[in-house]
């Protein structure tokens, strides 16, 4: 069994198909069921399990068409008898992010909260001291030209 996967990383929406390719190498006529296990995927054909009848030395390709549920990473497991094959599958939102991402983007925008929070109070300070400056020369210039008597 070889199966063949183009795409391991996929968007929120988009759809995929599967390859699966099964051989029988023995002399005699053999039926295989393959199963798809594919927890966050819609499935089409909708049917998980496929049986195929094949004649001695030949092989044959069966397809799935997967579609995302969710966003994240998942695995695809493709069994028949006693073989089996696993392909892991990160689904990502349409802007992009992985769930990890997004709360990455959180504290980024919290980060940068902070920075404009801390710059603000930062200017407020030296607009006060300017203030206070002024108000001071203000005063020295009046006490300067007021009349002595």
């Amino acid at each position: 069994m070889r199966l063949d996967l183009p795409t391991r990383v996929l968007l929120e929406g988009e759809t995929e198909t599967i390859t699966i390719r099964v051989t029988n190498a023995d002399t005699v006529e053999c039926d295989i069921t393959l199963s798809l296990v594919a927890p966050a995927f819609t499935l089409q054909p909708a049917d998980n399990q496929q049986l195929v009848q094949l004649t001695p030395t030949t092989s044959t390709e069966l397809q799935w068409s997967l579609r995302p549920t969710a966003t994240g990473t998942s695995t695809l497991a493709v069994t028949t008898g006693n073989t089996s094959e696993q392909r892991g599958v990160s689904v990502l939102s349409g802007s992009g992010f992985s769930p990890p991402q997004r709360a990455t983007a959180n504290y980024v925008s919290i980060l940068l909260g902070a920075l404009v929070a801390v710059e603000s109070l930062l200017w407020w300070g030296a607009l006060q001291t300017r203030n206070a400056r002024s108000a001071e020369t203000a005063r020295s210039a009046r006490a300067t030209e007021a009349p002595s008597l």
